[in-house]
């Protein structure tokens, strides 16, 4: 692809939601980071794109990509906070600690909002806000106290004026939690309370692309679906599903088949980020000449199924996430079409529109 032919296209990063999972998505960038920084610590490659999409831990990463920090950076923050969001107790038996997890989601929540407030201070900064980003930003999360879907944006729109004074940590917050695992998130200056972007967008693809084609008109001309570029990175996911037959023997209840609510939460979580994905593949390969829309992810070896999991920090998960991450990044250094459309230059930098 031309570096003229670059400048007309708009290229969208959209970041799913997975918790733990995330290090998986987070080590796929920073794999290919390694190969287009070429020993340069400070290329980021976040520059690349004109939009930066994420959902829960998703939108985590989307938020440092976009304030400037590298992928490898954010590797290496995420792998080392990722315990203290999700401790275990190592002289704990796993199988007494999920039994104890649960019973902590029965009365409360199964894990301690304030260490992934300290997490997410550690991985962002404390006092960055929406305004301060250097590229556009989309993050999904679910008003709790209107019951809506709500997009926090940067205001690449100049209609656009809710969201500049939100701190990146409330909106960490607000995309990531996830029921049953963290409380609702407070964000005082709207006065409301926020859960998970995972159940209404969990692969913020499709909700991107709208975006481009609604709000961007302006800042691009002759947008179109061949024109549109979306790079999605996946969080080497696995679908929740039951055997019909072990459904026929269960004991009837909720409790039975949905535990405490996170079966039922990973199940919301996982199909509609596959209908987001078939959405946005739908739409944009009806009406492109070329191909519009990458997807970089990986299927959970049987073998390793049991450890890859939402919540799961332990050293061996950690291990299996980075290295099947690796291990896909490389794979996208390798395919040259994947690389030429989004890797030849960086995109021009967002300018708010106060300062233009």
């Amino acid at each position: 692809m031309s570096d003229s032919t670059q400048k007309d296209t708009v290229r969208v990063l959209a970041l799913n939601g997975g918790g733990v999972r995330g290090l998986f998505t987070i080590s796929v960038l920073a794999e290919i980071e390694r190969v287009l920084s070429d020993g340069d610590p400070d290329v980021s490659i976040g520059s690349y794109f004109d939009l930066i999409a994420g959902t829960s831990i998703g939108g985590i990463l989307a938020l440092g990509l976009a304030d400037g920090r590298t992928a490898r950076e954010l590797e290496k923050s995420f792998r080392k906070q990722a315990p203290t969001i999700f401790p275990k107790n190592k002289f704990t038996p796993s199988f007494i600690h999920k039994k104890w997890k649960s019973l902590c989601a029965l009365f409360g929540h199964r894990y301690d909002g304030c260490r992934i407030n300290a997490a997410v201070e550690s991985i962002l900064g404390k006092d960055r806000t929406i305004r301060g980003l250097k590229r556009r930003v989309l993050i999904p999360t679910v008003n709790l106290t209107t019951g809506h879907p709500y997009y926090i944006k940067t205001c690449h729109n100049p209609r656009f004026t809710r969201d500049d004074q939100f701190n990146l940590v409330d909106v960490a917050r607000a995309t990531s939690a996830a029921p049953t695992y963290f409380s609702p998130h407070f964000i005082e200056v709207v006065n409301a309370y926020f859960v998970d972007g995972g159940l209404v967008a969990n692969n913020p693809s499709y909700v991107a692309y709208h975006e481009v084609m609604t709000d961007l008109k302006d800042e691009f001309n002759n947008i179109n679906s061949d024109n549109i570029k979306i790079l999605n990175i996946g969080t080497l996911s696995s679908e929740f599903c039951v055997n019909p037959e072990n459904i026929k023997s269960l004991i009837p209840g909720y409790i039975k088949l949905w535990g405490v609510g996170q079966n039922l939460i990973e199940t919301v979580m996982t199909s509609n980020q596959l209908m987001h994905g078939y959405m946005a593949k739908r739409i944009m390969n009806l009406n492109s000449t070329s191909k519009s829309y990458f997807e970089l992810d990986d299927a959970v070896p049987n073998e390793q199924a049991g450890i890859i999991t939402l919540d799961n920090a332990s050293d061996e998960a950690l291990k299996v996430l980075s290295a099947r991450g690796k291990q896909v990044g490389t794979y996208a250094c390798s395919d040259s079409v994947l690389f030429e459309t989004f890797f030849s230059t960086p995109a021009p930098a967002f300018v708010h529109p106060k300062d233009r």
